[in-house]
């Protein structure tokens, strides 16, 4: 099935909006868990635009003290899941169907306060937007659920930055984790 790029810009308005269920705060001793790992891993890359996508594992470390931090300034960054080319057959048509998110650089409550985070971000599933998420400036963790999207080889989950919290002292956005959540 051949699938369309659709810029997620164009179509924002028309996009589901999904407000965060805002929870426990992120410490190192809450980190890890059940995820979409339960299935698979995949490789996380980030940049201003595809040409310039670097590895970004710290978005998905289970680490509370690393953090991704944009290398521009201000919205547009894209990070992408590159779901892989060969899954074992048990894997096909995983579900995912939601994401908890740390917002920022929470090392520090300074570190906070002085990086951008993510106000607005859009989901899209091999380059069909499917929902614009809206963060809440916290440094709690923030849960994101849909409806069941089925992953199978190859496939691209990516999120869009599309407008940030200014920061104090730099406005480039950060982000401590993303767990993919799904498989079961």
């Amino acid at each position: 099935m051949a699938l369309v790029a659709i810029s997620s810009s164009v179509h924002a308005d028309a996009l589901l909006l999904l407000k965060p269920k805002v929870g426990d705060p992120v410490l190192q001793e809450l980190m890890g868990g059940c995820s979409l790992r339960c299935a698979f891993f995949w490789e996380t890359l980030a940049g201003s635009s595809n040409s310039s996508l670097k590895p970004a594992s710290e978005l998905c470390d289970d680490d509370a003290t690393t953090s991704w931090i944009s290398s521009s300034s201000g919205p547009g960054e894209i990070i992408q899941f590159h779901i892989p080319e060969k899954l074992p057959k048990d894997c096909r048509d995983t579900p995912f169907y939601g994401m908890n998110i740390a917002n920022g650089v929470i090392r520090t409550l300074e570190e906070f306060r002085g990086y951008a985070r993510v106000k607005t971000m859009t989901l899209s599933v091999n380059h069909k937007p499917i929902a614009r998420l809206h963060l809440v400036d916290t440094w709690r963790w923030q849960g994101f659920h849909f409806e069941d999207v089925m992953l199978n080889h190859g496939d691209l989950i990516e999120l869009t930055i599309d407008e940030i919290y200014p920061g104090k002292t730099s406005q480039q956005p950060g982000i401590t984790e993303i767990v993919l959540q799904g498989a079961h």
